[in-house]
């Protein structure tokens, strides 16, 4: 994408300036710059007025395409995690594609889980190290995932979760929440409305899934706007306590001058590899560690219904009356989401010839039942000579049909 329009695509990217092998963060001093130095020299805070000095922040590069600006027309790209339909029209600029599922991955993705019964979307990605639950749009109470019914779950998910892994995660967490910022157009959120699957993000890594020898900052459950007296956010405070404390501050390069064509007063450091966004190869197990097992729990706790039909069913000559109701065995819910009508728990009677329906609904939509969780009792009357046999059906999105046959 020719991003600056200027006739080229993809001309002026970053570059190792310093030619460590690495294309780190720079820092260009300008007065009227967004960020300044905190208390750890490591680390930046939002300027405050008047204060210098101030610095942009930036991707390591050169101006390649000497228009006095610095990788402002990089490699191009999708940012397929932006690229569903729920929310996409809150994402500014190209990296969240022409329209809604306009990429091939996201496309193919899509119409796989629609032409499944999609129980359960797990998305492994990010470094907060948490369970996030649907919820990366902010603003409009319209927007506002997940719904307040489906809160219970996500948060017993969330205590599962932290068993499992042995993480702090003391409540739950929306997307966006988990993020620092809204996340539009994500998996998660498409996955939990349109198909009323269980969505959630996990956080493979995150500042406190390596544990140190003191107690972890909880960086993402304390107050935003109450920082430390470095200036440095909690988020940042605990990866700082990450990296001295268990890896002797090794990973982070400490900012230093480079002469910068165009500029002065320019620096290069930051975050090294494999320690911010990703985690050390040696603390990939750790990392790992409970997730194949929270996934398993899952599995083993669908939903699954049974028709149990009541002991006062009773037949006075031709007719009969027969009740019953419908159990959840699992301990997840039968569906969540908005899209009620399409993944509800419906339950159905199937009448053979002979037998006649005087009173009751072949067909009745039930809605949700939570984990354990049993319906009200229905009732149908019947005319039906002696040995006719009737069919009870109760069947969601979410778990294979629970038939009972009964002879009134």
């Amino acid at each position: 994408i020719d991003d600056d329009g200027d006739g080229k695509l993809d001309e002026d990217a970053p570059d190792d300036l310093d030619k460590n092998d690495m294309i780190l963060e720079m820092l260009i001093e300008d007065p009227t710059g967004a960020w300044a130095p905190a208390g750890d020299a490591r680390f930046l805070r939002a300027a405050r007025e008047g204060e210098a000095p101030r610095f942009r922040r930036l991707r390591e590069g050169a101006d390649d395409d000497g228009d006095g600006l610095f990788n402002e027309d990089g490699p191009g790209g999708v940012l397929l995690d932006h690229n569903f339909p729920i929310g996409w029209e809150d994402v500014r600029g190209s990296e969240s594609g022409p329209w809604p599922l306009s990429e091939p991955d996201t496309d193919a993705l899509a119409k796989l889980m629609l032409a499944r019964r999609t129980a359960v979307v797990l998305v492994f990605q990010a470094n907060h190290g948490l369970l996030a639950s649907p919820g990366g749009r902010v603003g409009s109470a319209d927007h506002v995932l997940p719904m307040g019914e489906d809160e219970p779950t996500y948060r017993r998910l969330a205590e599962v979760f932290a068993a499992h892994t042995g993480r702090l995660q003391p409540r739950a967490v929306t997307l966006a929440e988990a993020r620092g910022e809204a996340w539009p157009g994500s998996l998660v959120d498409w996955s939990y409305a349109a198909l009323g699957a269980l969505a959630m993000e996990v956080g493979v890594w995150g500042p406190a899934v390596q544990p140190s020898a003191r107690e972890p900052v909880n960086a993402f459950f304390r107050d935003s706007e109450t920082l430390p007296s470095s200036g440095i956010t909690a988020v940042e405070e605990a990866w700082a306590r990450w990296l001295d404390e268990t890896r002797g501050g090794i990973g982070f390069l400490d900012w230093q001058p480079i002469e910068l064509a165009g500029a002065s007063g320019a620096l290069v450091g930051g975050w090294e590899r494999d320690t911010l966004q990703n985690p050390p190869l040696d603390v990939l197990p750790q990392a790992l560690a409970g997730l194949s097992d929270f996934t398993l729990d899952l599995a083993r706790n669908l939903p699954r219904l049974e028709v149990e039909v009541l002991r006062d069913t009773k037949r006075e000559g031709r007719v009969c009356l027969v009740k019953a109701r419908v159990k959840n065995l699992g301990t997840l819910p039968s569906g969540v989401g908005p899209g009620a009508q399409t993944s509800s728990v419906r339950l159905r009677l199937e009448i053979t010839p002979g037998v006649t329906l005087r009173a009751g609904q072949l067909e009745t939509v039930i809605g949700h039942l939570p984990g354990r969780g049993v319906s009200d009792e229905f009732s149908w009357l019947l005319i039906a000579p002696e040995g006719a046999v009737v069919r009870i059906v109760a069947e969601s999105s979410w778990s294979p049909p629970s038939v009972r046959e009964v002879r009134p």
